[in-house]
């Protein structure tokens, strides 16, 4: 019957905080950059056992999402069980949008759009180093040795550009369809710079791509498919004991299909012992 509650819930969790219903173990916040004034909704979930007695002095890790109310719901409902069951690790998982999709990391219109795409991933950057991720450290029993970053589409991109300029900031990554064309590659260019100075030697990296995320299956599609086997092929050459990249085609998936099972999937590969 709790299985059954709980369920029920999570069906209706995205009408209910759009309705400001708070529900056990999430709590919402709404945090302004202290460089822009964009405010942040933040939505925290907090593992299952968080409030039990004999977790009181556990440090737990963190997922923090890029992403809005459906994506959070789908990671919640992606895990919850799974840390009951043992199957997964217990964390903390904390959302970060824009408030009224202001400035999202979406699909740039122009060419200069992408020039000064990095731009946005600098304010994502510092919003997470010098406020989010303080606060959330400072507010639950969270620890600094263990965090996991997901996104997906532009918000893959976040993870590859915090890869590069904060080694050891995130220990794992999960990136759902990476759009490497909304900044003409820089990303991924600059991380791979990055492993080939060896200023980062210890990441897991889990890239989950439609299958169909190609021109050949969809006309006017950016080949995401190609692009994901790239970075695959060239951060795996270093063979790097500490760097472990996982890559996975959705099967008869496309962009607005292939992120649930990116998320089920991953979280359990990287919820493995490195090269289990």
């Amino acid at each position: 019957m709790i299985k059954v509650n709980w369920l029920i819930m999570l069906a209706l969790l995205p009408a209910l905080l759009q309705a400001s219903v708070r529900l056990p173990g999430t709590e919402q916040l709404s945090v302004a950059d202290a460089g822009t004034g964009v405010g942040f909704q933040i939505a925290v979930q907090l593992p299952p056992d968080y409030y039990k007695p004999e977790a009181f002095k556990i440090r737990y890790p963190v997922v923090y999402l890029h992403g809005d109310i459906s994506d959070f719901a789908l990671v919640v409902g992606a895990s919850r069980n799974a840390m009951q069951q043992g199957s997964i690790k217990p964390a903390i998982i904390v959302a970060l949008s824009r408030e009224h999709n202001r400035q999202e990391l979406i699909a740039p219109g122009t060419a200069i759009q992408r020039l000064h795409y990095g731009e946005q991933l600098f304010e994502y950057q510092r919003f997470l180093t010098r406020q989010l991720i303080p606060l959330v450290e400072r507010r639950y029993r969270a620890t600094d040795k263990e965090r996991t970053f997901i996104g997906k589409n532009g918000g893959a991109l976040l993870g590859l550009y915090l890869m590069a300029n904060e080694p050891g900031l995130f220990t794992s990554m999960l990136l759902g369809s990476p759009a490497f064309w909304y900044d003409n590659h820089n990303s991924l260019n600059k991380l791979i710079d990055a492993v080939n100075s060896r200023q980062v030697t210890h990441a897991r990296i889990f890239v989950g791509v439609g299958q169909l995320e190609t021109p050949i299956h969809q006309q006017g599609t950016e080949d995401l498919v190609s692009d994901a086997i790239d970075m695959q092929t060239r951060i795996s050459a270093w063979r790097y004991p500490g760097l472990e990249l996982k890559l996975m085609l959705v099967p008869d998936a496309d962009n607005s299909t292939a992120f649930p099972t990116t998320v089920t999937q991953g979280m359990h590969w990287l919820s493995k012992t490195p090269q289990q």
